[in-house]
């Protein structure tokens, strides 16, 4: 069997991207963020109380670092506003253009709410 059609190989090179991809979005949160910590009186226990209420699968990250992504990601970008101007400053920070970006989102087929254009039958072919 060719390696690329094993099943195993497959999801554990699925797994193994996902995992680069999640390192590197965090390193890059945590050095645009290095000024920001948690407070002083930062409570673990009922920090991770409170998460579990919202998200029943939550596991805190291990170690300083762990908690301090843990607390910008549920408490100090807790609103959609907040993460959208911090990717915004990281795009700017690595050069990349609003532009660009924008562009890239309007060559994909469909919108965010995951309608299909007019221009494609329901199968997601275009039309002939």
């Amino acid at each position: 069997m060719i390696i690329e059609d094993d099943p195993e190989f497959l999801e554990a090179h699925a797994q193994w991207e996902e995992d680069i991809q999640t390192a590197a979005e965090e390193a890059i949160l945590l050095l645009a963020l290095r000024k920001e910590n948690p407070p002083e009186d930062f409570n673990t226990e009922e920090f991770t109380d409170t998460v579990l209420y919202f998200d029943e699968d939550y596991v805190p990250r291990a170690g300083k670092m762990g908690q301090k992504l843990d607390w910008i990601e549920w408490d100090l970008l807790g609103n959609v506003e907040d993460w959208v101007l911090v990717q915004k400053t990281i795009q700017k920070l690595l050069g990349i253009e609003e532009e660009v970006v924008d562009q890239t989102e309007e060559s994909f087929p469909g919108d965010v709410a995951g309608e299909t254009p007019e221009s494609l039958d329901e199968t997601g072919k275009g039309e002939s």
